[in-house]
């Protein structure tokens, strides 16, 4: 009777760890049948009588990853199909990474191997080998988001899945698995992932004629005509020496953290700036100035010019690529928090729209007229594009606009900080009325 490759690889421990230790660490490619023998101190006659090639081994060593991943699915008495909500289900799929973890942390590492590797590659396996967890859930998945009829995009969901559970991007310490799994759910399926460009013909935007407290005004270029009445945040960032002189000065600080910012700025006041203090817990707060990145030290900036009198600023063509995080902290909670005293105007050429912005959010029309971006608007719009972003090795960061038709996954999945969003090109024709 002929045995199943991969019973005949769990024959062996020092072959199977061998096997594992290989393609946990490097990609099929580099992988070597030789090194897998030597390391094993296995008989070289013996692995070609159980196995035909480097492939045959690799195809045995996941159909048993799969095999153990059913089996601990299955285990915590997860009845996929009786689960009818895409997000539950979707948890589910990615606690399993965790129990997947507790019993050998190279099974992550060798999922994570995997998912870089060639698209055909990845299609060639699948055809010959076990269906694995992924396949099977993620199927579903769609299929319930659809009949649940959540306002996502169905490819887009699948590839920031695959994104998302190929290069987990939290460590698995079962002590943050509730939130981070969390986080993983938001991220799918309740942050908006729409980025908005305005393109048209550059009219000037007078200050005075903007709606009081906030708004956000998608621009082609920065129009707003110069004010004495409006603080240009970008500006005073520009020229740091000076900014941290004034700082220093203004609130007798050493070290500049948002802190030291909110704490004196509070005390040195006759307003009553206390609705600040929560502040001092954002993960950033107690970092130097020098250590922050440009969002954060935005967010800093504009606490230190409210508190210092500012009443009315300006940002202009800073955000587009922000970490997402720190645009959506200072654009949905600092902004509007400030906005209730002071007068606070946001253009962009594009922006991360999130729903609570809607309100809020604004455009200049052919004639100059300050109209108000409705809902309908929002939702109406055609998204034939990708907004891939991701880090280079260098440090770099890299953004590409992709048609949906071309999109290939294979050509970002090991990139660093991947990110993938929808993204709306919108002509002031295809919004008027």
């Amino acid at each position: 009777m002929v045995k199943d490759k991969s019973y005949l690889l769990r024959e062996n421990q020092a072959l199977f760890d061998a096997t594992l230790k290989e393609f946990s660490e490097k990609s099929y490619d580099l992988a070597s049948v030789n090194e897998i023998i030597k390391n094993a101190a296995f008989n070289k006659g013996s692995f070609y009588y159980r196995f035909e090639d480097k492939f045959d081994l690799y195809l045995a060593l996941l159909d048993y990853l799969h095999t153990i991943q059913i089996a601990i699915y299955n285990a915590k008495n997860h009845d996929f199909l009786s689960i009818e909500k895409a997000e539950e289900l979707t948890v589910s799929l990615f606690a399993n990474l965790y129990d997947l973890n507790e019993q050998n942390p190279a099974f992550i590492r060798l999922l994570t191997q995997f998912g870089k590797e060639d698209i055909s590659f990845q299609m060639l396996v699948k055809k010959a080998g076990v269906e694995s967890l992924f396949d099977r859930l993620q199927s579903r998945i769609l299929s319930l988001a659809l009949r649940q009829s959540l306002s996502i995009d169905s490819e887009l969901l699948q590839h920031s899945t695959r994104m998302y559970y190929f290069h987990y991007p939290f460590s698995l310490d079962t002590n943050t698995k509730q939130k981070d799994l969390d986080r993983v759910v938001h991220y799918l399926f309740l942050e908006p992932k729409r980025q908005f460009r305005v393109e048209g013909t550059g009219l000037e935007i007078r200050f005075e004629i903007l709606p009081m407290n906030l708004t956000f005004l998608l621009v082609n270029e920065n129009q707003l005509l110069s004010s004495e009445e409006i603080t240009n945040v970008d500006q005073i960032i520009a020229d740091e020496k000076e900014l941290l002189q004034d700082i220093r000065r203004k609130l007798k600080l050493r070290k500049i953290d948002l802190v030291s910012v909110i704490t004196e700025g509070v005390k040195r006041n006759l307003k009553d700036y206390s609705y600040l203090n929560h502040w001092k817990n954002v993960s950033f707060s107690s970092d130097s100035y020098h250590l922050l990145n440009h969002v954060q030290k935005i967010m800093l900036v504009m606490i230190y010019l409210h508190v210092t009198g500012h009443d009315s600023m300006c940002l202009s063509n800073t955000l587009t690529y922000g970490n997402l995080t720190d645009v959506k902290l200072l654009l949905c909670d600092l902004l509007p928090l400030l906005s209730k005293t002071s007068k606070i105007v946001v253009l962009e050429r594009q922006f991360q729209v999130f729903p609570e912005m809607i309100p809020f959010l604004f455009y200049i029309d052919e004639l100059g007229t300050l109209q108000h971006f409705e809902f309908q608007d929002y939702s109406k719009q055609f998204e034939q594009y990708y907004l891939v972003q991701y880090r280079e090795n260098d440090g770099s960061l890299k953004t590409h606009k992709v048609r949906k038709s071309d999109f290939d996954f294979n050509l970002y999945s090991n990139k660093n900080l991947l990110q993938i969003s929808n993204i709306a090109i919108l002509h002031r024709q295809d919004i008027k009325g």
